[in-house]
């Protein structure tokens, strides 16, 4: 059982407390992860940026659940606004009006555009028309919590070396 997206400063009485409303089986290991999220890169240059208190920021998503990248973006800038599409969203031409519409309406100099690595991908085809843009990718990759990691990595290869078809 992995616990996905936890607060990086989890207790470990919240761990145990988790555990427990969890119940695993006896043969279960519940292992605990977070999101840590990486260095913004242009979407169509090779250029990185960092978040900075005196940025205003419009990030734009098509994921189930923006709630952390928000949050985590909040605590970086002095502010920011949001356009939130459907999870799995397929841009449009008019999605990107929007975009540059909302871009344009935020007053502060020093301001970017951040999206998804999953909405990164889906933004690239309107590459010409979005070459004026500061848009940037936010990667994200995983860490487990409580150092759980080579002990999840062990488990996982004990499973596959005695798995029988």
């Amino acid at each position: 059982i992995i616990v996905t997206k936890c607060n990086a400063a989890l207790t470990t009485t919240q761990r145990n407390s988790i555990i427990t409303q969890l119940s695993p089986l006896p043969t279960q290991q519940v292992y605990f992860t977070t999101i840590v999220y990486g260095t913004l890169t242009a979407l169509l240059q090779p250029t990185t940026t960092m978040l900075i208190p005196v940025m205003d920021v419009l990030v734009v998503t098509g994921i189930a659940n923006p709630t952390p990248m928000e949050q985590y973006i909040e605590q970086q800038v002095a502010s920011y606004e949001k356009l939130q599409f459907a999870d799995h969203h397929i841009f449009t031409i008019k999605d990107i009006r929007h975009i540059e519409k909302a871009f344009d309406n935020i007053k502060n100099t020093r301001k970017i555009i951040v999206t998804t690595q999953k909405d990164a991908i889906r933004l690239l085809k309107f590459g010409h028309t979005i070459a004026h843009l500061p848009i940037y990718v936010l990667p994200i990759t995983i860490q487990f919590l409580f150092e759980q990691e080579a002990q999840f990595v062990h488990h996982i290869k004990e499973h596959i070396s005695t798995f029988k078809s």
